[in-house]
């Protein structure tokens, strides 16, 4: 078998080794530049420092994030619903799924402290949007949306001092955050040129505003006009606006009048 010397001469027979022992010592070790394809890596699990994720799996469709610092293992945001946008939750949170808008009725609208901090809700029913701050809403955006509308082209009469509804006037609406306005515009007259036609603009079973006509002659028409404002109402409430008529004196018949072109008309309006 052949040999050969390993260093200086020396009298210490161990320092002398075979080339069989050397290839041996050498056996599974690679060169210095010795590179392995990515294929080759069958177990463990690969560090981020290393260009990895740091875990052994992933949620299916699940978006994947850089973890809690720049070396922790990568995480999932949980998979969201079809049509979510995806919002940020700062540089302490992270991000998360939620709906490009939200839409619905007052009572479907959900905590403040459940949606993300700037999220809209636009209620249907009210015509208001909301933005959330994370722990109440706050009403956004512009008023004069109209809740409610009615008119009538008809002629009604009453001789009675007790007040009766005007056919065709009244309107439920659903109330809002804002204040409303309350708008009568109408046509009326009176039998006797010195008695009273008097209108009563009422919520619920409250006046909230009267108009009284009076002279001028018998059935002499006068267009009136009115407008209250209205606050304090409870956000979601069904409420019913309507006018109501009533002679200044029995027996002396109070009109009210529309037609096609000139009706009367009743409206709610947010302020």
């Amino acid at each position: 078998m052949a040999v050969e010397y390993v260093g200086p001469p020396s009298t210490s027979p161990r320092d002398i080794v075979t080339r069989g022992e050397v290839d041996s010592a050498l056996e599974g070790k690679s060169d210095t530049d010795h590179e392995h394809s990515a294929v080759d890596i069958t177990s463990g699990t690969l560090l981020v420092a290393r260009g990895g994720t740091g875990r052994a799996s992933q949620t299916a469709r699940a978006l994947v994030i850089g973890g809690t610092t720049s070396t922790a293992a990568q995480v999932s945001v949980p998979v969201g619903t079809a049509g979510q946008i995806l919002q940020s939750g700062g540089s302490s949170a992270n991000p998360s799924w939620v709906a490009r808008d939200l839409t619905g009725t007052y009572a479907a609208r959900p905590a403040a402290s459940t949606v993300p901090d700037g999220t809209i809700y636009y209620c249907t029913e009210i015509e208001e949007a909301y933005r959330s701050t994370g722990s109440a809403w706050v009403v956004v955006g512009h008023g004069g949306s109209e809740l409610g509308y009615a008119e009538s082209t008809a002629f009604f009469s009453t001789s009675t001092t007790t007040l009766v509804d005007v056919p065709g006037l009244t309107i439920t609406f659903k109330a809002g955050t804002r204040p409303v306005e309350l708008r009568c515009d109408a046509n009326v007259a009176n039998e006797n040129g010195v008695v009273e036609t008097i209108l009563s603009m009422r919520l619920g079973a409250t006046e909230k505003a009267r108009i009284e006509t009076r002279g001028g002659g018998t059935d002499l028409w006068h267009s009136v006009s009115r407008r209250v404002r209205v606050s304090g109402l409870t956000p979601g409430a069904s409420y019913v606006y309507k006018v109501q008529v009533k002679s200044g004196t029995d027996a002396i018949g109070a009109r009210v009048s529309g037609d096609a072109t000139n009706p009367m008309g009743i409206s709610v309006v947010s302020l």
